[in-house]
């Protein structure tokens, strides 16, 4: 089956900073040293005023570093992701302050990486050639083992300095991709343009057809998680990888930022998937399942 995505690719600064940032008070450790150290104050200082002031913090995180992809400018940015956050009101009396939180992780951002040869730009080029040769033809056979409902009609992939040596977050309401742009596969059996076909993947999850029955603050990690075994056997399937008892294992300790959840979500997908793969439920109902394996 053929799928019709439209991709838009890009390169951003001010979302690699803050991407680095988050997976700094994630407590994801940096494959730079650099970056960590320069990062580390300024990063720990803006965790500190959302606890100070009460936000909820995953919430700002999900909004701020997406956001930066559009707004650029520190001011504007720090105003629409409080805003989403907690409502115009209660954002109009802090912008102040997080806008010059978000200026401090810029700047020492910038400067850590100054000299540094790993430029997302140069990195978008082979990483959009790599789709057109393989990704398109693995999203299409994510398809086929799920339904054609959950692929978006039209995404941005935003490419970013390789922070942890590899990675990448989905975010869902934005229909953004973000992937760390890398010279090589961090994990030899699963080549990055699994990891995007699988990021590109989860973004259509949050319509209603598919979400209506999962809580909210929980739609992301059952979504991000169910597409997992999707991706590995589809992967598996056009020969990209090859399918072993470690495959989706491997897949979540490499994808997902929770570590300390890894194997506890490797043996629910595993015994999710067993029973997915065999009795085929539509795709709606097998996402609750996992939810309430998960729960």
């Amino acid at each position: 089956m053929s799928v019709e995505i439209k991709l838009n690719w890009t390169a951003s600064l001010p979302v690699s900073c803050l991407y680095a940032a988050e997976c700094l008070v994630r407590n994801l450790p940096l494959a730079d040293p650099v970056i960590g150290e320069a990062l580390a104050e300024p990063a720990a200082r803006l965790q500190e005023a959302l606890q100070e002031d009460y936000l909820p913090a995953e919430t700002f995180w999900s909004h701020v570093v997406p956001l930066a992809a559009n707004f650029p400018g520190q001011l504007e940015l720090a105003t629409i992701a409080l805003t989403k956050t907690i409502g115009r009101t209660e954002a109009d009396k802090r912008i102040g302050r997080y806008r010059g939180l978000l200026i401090d992780i810029k700047n020492a951002f910038s400067r850590a990486t100054v000299q540094s040869n790993d430029e997302p730009a140069a990195r978008i080029d082979a990483l959009r050639q790599r789709w057109h040769d393989t990704g398109i033809g693995l999203l299409a056979q994510m398809v086929n083992w799920t339904e054609p409902q959950i692929i978006v009609e039209e995404a941005t992939v935003c490419v970013v300095h390789p922070d942890r040596g590899g990675g990448g977050v989905g975010y869902v309401p934005y229909n953004l991709a973000v992937i760390e742009g890398v010279s090589d596969d961090p994990v030899a059996e699963l080549p990055e343009i699994v990891r995007l076909a699988w990021l590109l993947s989860t973004l259509n999850l949050d319509v209603p057809r598919y979400s209506e029955n999962i809580e909210n603050n929980r739609l992301a990690t059952v979504a991000a998680l169910a597409m997992i075994p999707v991706a590995v056997k589809s992967a598996a399937d056009i020969r990209l990888t090859k399918l072993d008892s470690g495959a989706i294992g491997r897949a979540v300790q490499s994808w997902m930022t929770a570590p300390d959840k890894a194997d506890e979500w490797t043996r629910a997908l595993e015994q999710w998937w067993e029973t997915y793969s065999t009795m085929r439920p539509a795709w709606p109902t097998a996402l609750k399942g996992l939810d309430v394996l998960l729960s």
